[in-house]
């Protein structure tokens, strides 16, 4: 039963996740443009608000109950502009998202279930590229900060982490072969304060740059997991498959979406007589 509670959560982190990723500031050209294909869809869909519902399933069979879990609302142009989180319906948190006219995003605020600010975001650019990003306390306080350092031969980007934004806590190199603005990472290494390894990802992508497979690996080389990501004729990424470091499938994710390839269903698997959840969005649209 604790297995199962962990892949619930999991995959209820996974929605969060995507769902601010389609709002974390792009670092480079190639970023943008799969942001922007991102906007487009939801702007020409006239997608006004998706809510995405948890279906109970015990015992490999839906119980009938379900529940609010996540809600997106959208402005006219396709930016995010809040994200509000539940459980069992209860609301615990929300998140406002404010742009600039390049629909690039320069802050977000986060407040309770109570509607009392927490924290907010600042983002900074500087000829086109995040630049800095800095999350405050409600009274203003730095609590960390991260720092976005580009190479001039555009073959690796720095992200630093910054403790209260003066401490170096960690940094991620990102690896691009030849362009970062033409191209994904290959690879990203995340090393601590005093510069150790202590995890590398690997990516692998077909021509047209889907990615294929990530790898990861610990900080002695050793490979801990992977994942494998299908995708319809459409561009859709239709599946992941999560593996152990033993090349076991541990679960795995199937995503189907609706005719403006927009995701609409998202069910996770064990095995294959064996899932452990499904989440159905609801859309609301503009008039």
């Amino acid at each position: 039963m604790r297995n199962k509670k962990i892949f619930l959560v999991a995959l209820s982190v996974v929605l969060v996740f995507m769902s601010i990723l389609a709002t974390e500031p792009v670092k480079t050209a190639m970023e943008k443009n799969e942001r922007e294909k991102f906007r487009n869809q939801i702007k020409e869909a006239k997608i006004k608000k998706i809510t995405a519902i948890k279906y109970e399933i015990v015992d490999r069979k839906e119980t009938g109950k379900k529940f609010k879990i996540i809600e997106q609302e959208f402005d006219q142009n396709g930016n995010l502009v809040v994200l509000k989180t539940y459980e069992k319906d209860e609301l615990t948190k929300t998140v406002k998202f404010f742009y600039n006219d390049s629909f690039d995003l320069i802050k977000e605020e986060e407040y309770s279930k109570d509607n009392n600010l927490i924290s907010r975001t600042v983002y900074k650019y500087k000829d086109g590229r995040i630049e800095s990003k800095e999350v405050q306390k409600e009274n203003g306080a730095v609590i960390e900060s991260y720092a976005f350092i580009y190479s001039e031969d555009k073959k690796t980007i720095t992200i630093k982490k910054l403790k209260e934004g003066k401490y170096l806590e960690y940094y991620l190199d990102y690896l691009y072969k030849e362009d970062f603005d033409k191209e994904n990472a290959k690879e990203i290494y995340r090393y601590s304060d005093s510069g150790k390894l202590q995890m590398r990802t690997e990516n692998q992508y077909d021509e047209k740059w889907f990615l294929r497979d990530k790898i990861i690996y610990d900080d002695k080389g050793a490979e801990q997991s992977s994942y494998r990501y299908q995708y319809d004729q459409k561009g859709n990424n239709t599946k992941v498959i999560c593996f152990d470091k033993d090349k076991n499938v541990k679960y795995y994710d199937e995503f189907k979406f609706n005719s403006k390839n927009i995701c609409e269903e998202i069910k996770r698997f064990y095995t294959p007589d064996r899932m452990l959840t499904k989440i159905v969005h609801q859309f609301e649209y503009f008039k």
